[in-house]
This record gives C-alpha cells, sequence and structure tokens, in this order.
C-alpha cells in the first residue's frame, strides 16, 4: 500500500447541484475504496501549520479567491480546481450581464492558470481549459446508489423538468406544451414570475433531496438551447434521468447527442414541434416508457459508473500529489 493521500475538499454548508455532483458524491465514495483521508469544510480559516497537514485542496472555482490561492501556495499543498461550466456566457443567459460587470470570465481564468491540475465534466471543456492548465482530468457526474429510487406510478403520465435556476432560455423551448392544459407540465416554483401559466409547478427542493422528485413523474424533460455556452456543458439530466429509468424527451444537441439514440433510450427533438408529438406519443404509450427508461439505465450504467470514474480520479490524484 501507498502513501495515504490526505485531501481537504472545500464546499459550502448549503450545497447546490455542482458541489453535490462534483465533491461531495465523489469523495464521499472513494473513502474506505483507496488509500485516502478525506476532510470536508465550509471555509479555509486554518493555519499555514494546519494546511501544510493536506496534500490535495480540490474545490470548485466558485468558492475560490486569489488570498485562498495565495495562502494554498505558501502552503506548498496541490490545489486541484473543478471548472464545470465553460467561463464565456451565450448572451441571452441570464448571467450575461453579472459576468461582464463583474469580469468573471477573467476571474475564472486566473484561477485556472493558478491550479496544479483541473477536473472538468468533458473533453470538448478539456480542450478549452488545456491553453490555460496543461493538467486536466475529465471525470463524468454519477451517483453512487438506488437509494433515491422509489418510483410512483402515477395514474396520469404527469412531465417535468427538473433543474435550477438560469435556464429560462431552455425553458422557452416546451413553453407551448402547457397552453390550454394539454399536457401537465412541471417546473420548479422559481419560474412562476416568467412563465405564469404556461406551466404547473413544483416547490424546489434542496440538494440532494430533489433528486426524490424524479420518482414522482413519469416522463422526464430535457430541453436545451443549442449555443456555445450549453455545448459545454455535462449531460447530467440524461444521466439522472437514466438512473431513475425515467422515459426521456431531450433536445438532440450537444452535450447530449453522442449518448442519444432515438426511438432507443430516449426520444429526441431535433425541431420545436417535436416536442409535442413525442408528447403525446409518450403520454399514452406506457409500454414505450417503461422500454425507453430501461434502455436509458443501461447507456447511464455503461457511460457514467462510478466505478470507472472514481478509479480515473484516484490515479489523477496520485499523479498530480507525486508529480
Amino acid at each position: 500500500m501507498g502513501k495515504e493521500i490526505k485531501i481537504l475538499v472545500l464546499i459550502k454548508n448549503k450545497l447546490n447541484g455542482v458541489l453535490f455532483y462534483r465533491s461531495v458524491i465523489p469523495h464521499s465514495y472513494m473513502l474506505g475504496r483507496w488509500d485516502v483521508n478525506i476532510t470536508f469544510k465550509d471555509n479555509l480559516f486554518l493555519s499555514k501549520h494546519e494546511l501544510e497537514k493536506f496534500d490535495i485542496i480540490h474545490t470548485s472555482y466558485s468558492l475560490l479567491e486569489k488570498w485562498d490561492i495565495e495562502r494554498i501556495k505558501k502552503a506548498n499543498v496541490k490545489l486541484i480546481v473543478d471548472v464545470d461550466d465553460y467561463w464565456i456566457l451565450d448572451r441571452f443567459h441570464e448571467l450575461y450581464d453579472k459576468y461582464k460587470d463583474k469580469n468573471i470570465p477573467d476571474k475564472i481564468k486566473f484561477i485556472i492558470r493558478s491550479a496544479n491540475a483541473i477536473t472538468t465534466t468533458s473533453e470538448a471543456l478539456r480542450k478549452k481549459i488545456l491553453p490555460l492548465c496543461s493538467k486536466v482530468g475529465v471525470i463524468s457526474n454519477t451517483l453512487m446508489d438506488d437509494d433515491y429510487v422509489r418510483p410512483k406510478h402515477n395514474p396520469i403520465p404527469y412531465m417535468a423538468w427538473l433543474g435550477a435556476s438560469n435556464h429560462t432560455m431552455d425553458l422557452m423551448e416546451i413553453q407551448h406544451l402547457q397552453m390550454g392544459f394539454q399536457f401537465p407540465v412541471y417546473i420548479p416554483e422559481m419560474y412562476r414570475t416568467v412563465f405564469k401559466n404556461r406551466f404547473l409547478y413544483y416547490q424546489r427542493q434542496q440538494v440532494p433531496n430533489y433528486l426524490g422528485l424524479y420518482n414522482e413523474y413519469e416522463i422526464i424533460l430535457a430541453p436545451l438551447r443549442a449555443n456555445k455556452f450549453n455545448q459545454y456543458k455535462s449531460p447530467l439530466k440524461l444521466m439522472e434521468a437514466g438512473f431513475f429509468k425515467k422515459p426521456l424527451i431531450i433536445s438532440d444537441v450537444e452535450p447530449f447527442k453522442p449518448y442519444l439514440k432515438h426511438k432507443e433510450n430516449c426520444l429526441a427533438v431535433r425541431k420545436k414541434s417535436e416536442w409535442a408529438k413525442w408528447a403525446k406519443l409518450l403520454s399514452k404509450d406506457k409500454e414505450l416508457r417503461t422500454y425507453l427508461g430501461e434502455n436509458l439505465k443501461a447507456t447511464v450504467d455503461e457511460h457514467f459508473n462510478i466505478d470507472k470514474f472514481s478509479e480515473k480520479r484516484w490515479e489523477f490524484y496520485k499523479e498530480v500529489v507525486g508529480g
């Protein structure tokens, strides 16, 4: 057995999806499987002597400030930063003005350049990061057990989009489905002021409790606009739906494209009119819903296997510490 690797994982007290998938799940799963000692903390209020006890500090770029990086470097600890999104936003993204006014893209690039290594979600995003940091590991989002899966079969095949804030433009792709209550489509309550009676609404759940919502809805919708920012996202909604064996109607765009098998593991939407077409089909065909859900689960088991990516993370960390 080699030397134990001591890792400090910086998170927040109130988890969001990024920290849940990129920090909590992977490092929790490593415990007891590899020779690691992992400490989760919600701050870096540690002395230089305390920081020096760790081999690696891993965190999201969103939690770091310049002075944090300076203190980590002085303690001679390897800094591994997770970058899960592209830093150049589409002009119509809700955060575009904030990013521009606060010069956030340059701050993210500074953090990337300052890190010893980067973990990210896709090969496409890795290629964008490489000019800024030469050591980049692609480690997909995964879920680690079936504890969340408790299906509830409704007599009406309710549909839902399950997600967080800043997706208004994506939801506009499906806003016509609810017109006249032709199809019961649910989205988070936070969007009510924007879409009003175009959808039905559910109360937003905190991470990781929101995963339980997949048990409540029969059909999952994953609209995503094709643009430069979205193409570098992870295929998270596909992975989640497959984990729960849910039939999925999904935009035929990057980052989903490599995993889509139309009418085999999903119904892929190539033009806007197909949202209603596939929604009508799935709402009436229970056998097709089961067939697509089972096949999507097989896709997820193949491409988002937590053992495979945990092993990859472990090897990556050893390489960073030894480098």
